[in-house]
């Protein structure tokens, strides 16, 4: 057909906007009665200058036995159960962090506690002195993991592209090249914003019964 001026089709796709504005969303799960706080931060992959602090800072706050979150008393194991799996890929990463309170905790509690915490980091930073326990942290987990020749050849196999020429040492020194100036510049970009929230909840007729339950005996 002639004589049709159509758009070409880029043109119809709408500019994306992107804010840092905090998303909720709420799912009630009819298999389990305790309710799950999960939180996310949408980060950097592992070929992002900022990934060595990124990667030393989700252990500062949540994965550490020695983390801020497991030091406060947010994390009272009779209380309330605690863990955190980020995710990282080359060009995007994913921090998130789980809470499964136990007995009557407000999850608007939990969250805000979380937020100070951050916001506290980013104001007042980190020391030297735990950046380099952190960093040390880092290198034994790192030693441990090419302790053996398959071991070895697996963590080789996983080399970043970025350390083709020096696939053991090129990460050792990305992360021995952070600051404490990184550490609280990538608190107050990635994680002192918006972030994902899902609260899981359980129906209404077990939450009504929660009560009784946090009463019984613990194993």
């Amino acid at each position: 057909m002639t004589g049709l001026n159509l758009p070409h089709p880029l043109t119809l796709i709408k500019s994306v906007i992107f804010t840092n504005e905090s998303v909720r969303a709420e799912i009630v799960d009819s298999r389990g009665p305790w309710p799950a706080l999960l939180l996310a931060w949408h980060t950097v992959g592992q070929a992002h200058r900022d990934a060595a602090a990124v990667t030393l800072l989700e252990g500062y706050l949540f994965q550490n036995r020695n983390s801020i979150i497991k030091q406060s008393g947010l994390r009272d194991p009779q209380q309330l159960l605690t863990y955190s799996i980020p995710l990282s890929m080359e060009h995007m990463g994913v921090t998130n962090l789980v809470m499964v309170p136990r007995a009557k905790t407000s999850l608007d509690q939990l969250a805000e506690n979380i937020e100070q915490m951050i916001n506290q980091l980013s104001s007042q930073g980190i020391s030297q002195s735990d950046l380099d326990q952190l960093k040390a942290q880092w290198l034994n987990l790192k030693l441990r993991q090419v302790d053996s020749p398959s071991a070895l050849a697996r963590a080789l196999s996983a080399t970043l592209p970025q350390d083709r020429l020096a696939p053991l040492t090129g990460p050792w020194e990305r992360i021995n090249a952070v600051t404490t100036v990184d550490m609280q510049r990538v608190t107050g970009r990635y994680f002192n914003h918006g972030y994902v929230r899902l609260d899981l909840l359980p129906p209404w007729y077990l939450r009504w019964r929660k009560p009784y339950w946090n009463g019984f005996p613990q194993g």
